[in-house]
């Protein structure tokens, strides 16, 4: 595989770059896969969010129209908000135009991303020092932001981002196994992500 796997990261806030990138190079390096990584960040608020994917498509489909390459994997990171995992999908399939469904990987924690960040505590304590306990899952917005930067802090850590600052350290030592129970969200994100990078690279070999 001579050339790099190209991937573009559109994604909610720099809370999801910060742990997705983790994850994606995490799953480059487990696959031996040299990719390129450019961040498509959205702002202000889920409808902003969308209208801006929307916009992001139209310049990918112009890339196709005037022969330029498109990535070969875009990875959509979305809260879903307590939502069910199911209906986020859907919201954004719904404004997905279907020539780009094959270049999609959706990353949509079923609550919030932070909760992905706490889903492996013996990782989390590893990385950061100290485990917060993680009872039933809360819909309350920003409820596990505040657990998160908490919890930095009680480590000793100056407050900083949150603990968002963390992400690569707390991906490199997670069990995505046990991860992926505290999140099936996670869990699907990681097995797609994974498959899609050993499938591209079979079509490759076959060129």
């Amino acid at each position: 595989m001579n050339n790099p796997l190209t991937i573009d990261l559109f994604v909610e806030d720099s809370a999801h770059e910060a742990f997705i990138r983790a994850c994606v190079n995490r799953l480059a390096a487990e696959t031996g896969t040299p990719i390129t990584l450019q961040i498509r960040n959205a702002r202000g608020g889920r409808a902003k969010v969308i209208n801006e994917f929307k916009q992001y498509q139209l310049v990918l489909l112009s890339r196709v129209s005037a022969t330029r390459c498109c990535p070969d994997l875009v990875v959509v990171g979305l809260d879903a908000n307590c939502r069910k995992r199911p209906a986020m999908i859907k919201e954004l399939l719904n404004v997905l135009d279907p020539r780009l469904r094959p270049l999609i990987v959706f990353a949509c924690p079923s609550t919030h991303i932070e909760l992905w960040y706490l889903a492996d505590s013996k990782a989390f304590a590893a990385a950061v020092g100290h485990a917060p306990t993680i009872g039933r899952k809360k819909c309350k917005r920003d409820y596990y932001k505040g657990v998160l930067a908490q919890a930095v802090v009680h480590s000793g850590h100056p407050a900083m981002l949150g603990g968002i600052d963390f992400a690569q350290d707390i991906v490199a030592k997670m069990n995505f196994y046990v991860a992926g129970k505290t999140d099936k969200g996670l869990k699907l994100f990681w097995d797609e992500t994974r498959r899609r990078f050993n499938s591209i690279k079979q079509s490759r070999k076959k060129i």
